[in-house]
């Protein structure tokens, strides 16, 4: 998963919302200590619907926290984690599509330019090159004149 905010990779710890964002511990301190409100989707939070989550908790923390729940609980709870999981992926995935349509958009607005500068060029050369003819015409009208004189 990434942060919502930054997009950084989240590797150990993380801050959820209830509204279902995540975000690094960096972004998560900043944003959370100027207003109670998510950044992702400005939600308003109390300091209850976000929490500060191990994502790789220890076995044993996993299994205490299930134990003594019914079935249904565990699987209600499962459920709302793979919907979480499945969202943050749909996230990542639409982030990365932005940035890849950016990147070809900035790629093909470069192209663009150097295509233009290449018919600038290729003009300023046309132009030189007709200069340069002209100047060879006179200097050889110039050169017959000369023996003309002489």
């Amino acid at each position: 998963m990434k942060c919502n905010q930054c997009w950084t990779n989240l590797d150990t710890h993380c801050y959820t919302t209830i509204c279902g964002h995540v975000f690094c511990i960096e972004c998560g301190e900043r944003e959370f200590s100027r207003k109670l409100a998510c950044p992702g989707c400005d939600f308003n939070l109390s300091n209850e619907a976000i929490q500060l989550v191990n994502m790789h908790p220890p076995i044993e923390y996993r299994k205490m926290v299930l134990c003594g729940l019914p079935p249904d609980l565990v699987m209600e709870c499962a459920t709302e984690a793979m919907r979480f999981y499945a969202n943050q992926k749909d996230t990542d995935l639409q982030y990365t599509q932005f940035c890849h349509k950016n990147e070809l958009q900035a790629k093909t607005d470069q192209e663009k330019h150097r295509s233009e500068q290449v018919v600038e060029l290729q003009n300023t050369v046309n132009i030189l090159t007709q200069e340069s003819n002209t100047l060879r015409a006179e200097q050889e009208s110039l050169k017959r004149e000369l023996v003309e004189l002489n």
